[in-house]
């Protein structure tokens, strides 16, 4: 069980790195200087192409557990496939590192674990142009990696069809209740119910240089979820309320983000005791 949660844990971070970028389905865009400024922004997949993504987490967490993480990986995105404009893309990790202080009894044995499982899982995408993910095969991630990356979308980036300028905003959605029955710790034998409404990211298109081949994007995020959990007949309810600040730069060319910071904070209200949990999350194109 502390292996499966920790593990869990683990790829919740990485699920929470594409988070803070974006969202699933991009809403109408406002209409601001399309016309005179605007591009249409997607992915230009190239058959062969590797990316790497180094990805550096900060985690604190108080109340009823104290902890106290710092995670860093390589994530390698390479293109297997191209077709009619999408892609079929296998995103693997390695160089994993975490460390931490307090948590749960055990907690260094149960990262090492975590380490190993994390860095032998290879995620297989289909992808639209947009960004969207058509279908996923998490292999050893399990459902629960599977659902987030499949609701925030490639990378977190889910670009709308229409052209953006700077000042373009447009909404998308996260919807806990798309998450099949695995729940936030990972375990097989976990049923969740999520009531509530999903929570809006809204975004923004701060500024964009077409001589740089830069856009420069920022996003708001807000809301809050009620739910409950029945593990093996043990009942627990949760107020879980998410709010986070994000922004990120993206080339023109080929829409594939080089930088993203997020600051994520997440407050639980478990049966009456309270976590608060903050998380700053960066992202960097190597090459």
């Amino acid at each position: 069980m502390r292996r499966g949660i920790l593990f869990g844990t683990a790829v919740a971070l990485v699920a929470a790195g594409a988070l803070a970028t974006a969202g699933p389905q991009a809403t109408a865009v406002k209409a601001v200087q399309q016309a005179k400024d605007g591009q249409v922004v997607k992915f230009n997949y190239k058959k062969g192409k590797v990316f790497k993504y180094k990805t550096e987490t900060k985690m604190e967490m108080e109340g009823m557990m104290e902890m106290v993480m710092d995670m860093s990986m390589i994530q390698n995105i390479g293109v297997k496939d191209v077709k009619d404009g999408g892609a079929t893309l296998a995103m693997s990790f390695e160089d994993f590192k975490m460390e931490s202080e307090g948590g749960p009894p055990g907690s260094e044995d149960g990262m090492a674990e975590a380490q190993d499982e994390l860095e032998g899982t290879e995620i297989t995408l289909d992808v639209d142009p947009q960004g969207k993910i058509k279908k996923i095969d998490a292999g050893d991630a399990g459902m629960f990696a599977s659902s987030m990356m499949s609701q925030v979308g490639f990378l977190g980036v889910v670009y709308p069809k229409e052209a953006i300028a700077p000042g373009s905003t447009w909404k998308s959605e996260y919807d806990l209740k798309n998450m099949p029955g695995m729940g936030p710790m990972g375990a097989e034998d976990v049923e969740m119910e999520v009531t509530g409404d999903p929570i809006v990211l809204n975004f923004k298109v701060e500024s964009m240089d077409k001589a740089k081949d830069r856009a420069v994007i920022s996003y708001t995020m807000k809301g809050t979820n009620s739910i409950s959990i029945d593990a093996q007949g043990f009942q627990m309810d949760m107020d879980l309320t998410m709010d986070a600040v994000g922004e990120l730069q993206v080339r023109l060319s080929d829409g594939f983000p080089t930088k993203s910071t997020a600051s994520i904070s997440t407050i639980t209200d478990m049966m009456g005791m309270e976590m608060n949990q903050k998380m700053t999350v960066s992202m960097v194109l190597q090459k």
